[in-house]
C-alpha cells in the first residue's frame, strides 16, 4: 500500500546543533574537514480524517514492537493546544534514528518525523 498523500518539508540539518552538547566533544572543536550536521527528514502526511491518523499511529505502534524496537506513547496535547485530541507514538531504531507520527507543535498537523540527531562526517554529503 502507497503512503498517503502528503508534502515533504524537507531535509534540514540543525544549525544550532554545534552547541548542544550531544554534539560536541570535550574541547567542542573538530579536526579539519569534520563537519557536523543533523539530518533529519519531517513528512506531513494527509489523513482523511481524526480516525485514519489515529489507526495510522496504532499501524506504527505495532509495526515498530514487532521489529524489537521500545516504543513510547506521546500525549495528545491539551484542549485548545494545535493537535488537541490526536496522540502520537514514537520510537528510537537500532541505527539511533528517533522515528515519530504526532501533531505538529505549532500547526497541529499530522508530523511524521525521522532524526538521525547528531552526526559527524568528512565533508560535504552531497556536491551542489
Amino acid at each position: 500500500m502507497p503512503p498517503p498523500p502528503g508534502r515533504l518539508l524537507g531535509c534540514a540539518h540543525d544549525d544550532d546543533a554545534r552547541s548542544r552538547p550531544a554534539c560536541m566533544d570535550d574541547l567542542g572543536t573538530d579536526p579539519d574537514g569534520v563537519a557536523r550536521d543533523r539530518p533529519t527528514v519531517t513528512w506531513t502526511p494527509d489523513f482523511a480524517d481524526a480516525a485514519a491518523y489515529t489507526a495510522a499511529v496504532d499501524t506504527l505502534r505495532t509495526e515498530w514492537s514487532a521489529r524489537g524496537l521500545t516504543v513510547e506513547d506521546v500525549p495528545a496535547p491539551a484542549a485548545g493546544e494545535p493537535g488537541a485530541g490526536l496522540p502520537g507514538v514514537r520510537a528510537t531504531d537500532d541505527r539511533g534514528v528517533e522515528l515519530s507520527l504526532r501533531p505538529g507543535r505549532y500547526d497541529g498537523e499530522p508530523t511524521l518525523t525521522a532524526d538521525g540527531g547528531c552526526v559527524r562526517h568528512q565533508g560535504y554529503l552531497m556536491e551542489w
